[in-house]
Parts: C-alpha cells; sequence; structure tokens
C-alpha cells in the first residue's frame, strides 16, 4: 500500500509538466501547398512539343493522339537511349497538356509498341521549367 502512495504524487508532476511543455510550443509552420494545375501551358512551349511530335510522325514508325498515348515500333525504341525515351514522354506529356485549358502539374503518358505491348507509362511532372526540355545541348 505504502508504495501505491508514492508513485501517485510521482506520477501527477510528470504529467502537468508534460501538459506545461506542450502548451509553450510553437504551432508547425504551414507548409505551402503546390496547386494541383499549372494554368495554360506558354504558346512557344506547345508548339515546340507538337513540332517535335509531327517530325517523329512523319518517320512512319511513331503515331500519336494528342493525349498523352503513343504507338512506337518497338525496334526504334529499343534502339533509342533512354535519355531519348525520356524526352519522348515529356514531350507527350506536355503536348497533352498543351490541349488543357488548365494543365495538370503531372500526366501519365503511355507509350506502346505496335503489337499493343506497353514499353513505357511514365508520370511526368511539367515543371514550370519545362520548357527548358527543348533546349539544345
Amino acid at each position: 500500500m505504502q508504495w501505491g502512495r508514492m508513485t501517485l504524487p510521482l506520477r501527477l508532476p510528470a504529467a502537468l509538466c508534460a501538459a506545461l511543455l506542450l502548451c509553450g510550443c510553437d504551432p508547425q509552420p504551414e507548409v505551402p501547398t503546390r496547386s494541383a494545375t499549372l494554368g495554360k501551358l506558354p504558346a512557344a512551349l506547345c508548339g515546340k512539343a507538337s513540332e517535335s511530335l509531327a517530325a517523329l510522325a512523319d518517320s512512319a514508325v511513331f503515331e500519336h493522339d494528342g493525349k498523352g498515348s503513343a504507338v512506337l515500333a518497338e525496334a526504334a525504341w529499343m534502339s533509342m537511349s533512354g535519355e531519348a525515351r525520356e524526352q519522348l514522354a515529356r514531350t507527350l506529356a506536355v503536348d497533352a497538356a498543351c490541349k488543357q485549358s488548365d494543365a495538370p502539374r503531372t500526366l501519365q503518358v503511355f507509350i506502346k509498341a505496335e503489337t499493343g505491348r506497353t514499353l513505357a507509362s511514365p508520370v511526368v511532372d511539367l515543371a514550370p521549367g519545362a520548357d527548358m526540355m527543348f533546349e539544345e545541348s
């Protein structure tokens, strides 16, 4: 019995101290949220994406629907470097976003072989600096 009396007074001050410490804490700073959309993309960027895809379509190994989906000859896909594949996915995403009045921040594109097999389906981040992807290196 005596042991129970000793712990009760020790628990109360500890709980009171914890409550007092929490009362003085500053609220967590607000983390700015990113908008889910980017608005209308610049016409120059849209024009570059459209021109790039039109040039590929002229090669007869590539077709796209303007909504972020494309069919590409599998042999052509396999011969592309990883960087060229990423560039194609970004260009498809920009072209699809340009056709929307309020472009999404991210867009999933689908690249398929002529057999229907999915070659890639990345989610592309359409960052504000997306126009840099068309700069000459």
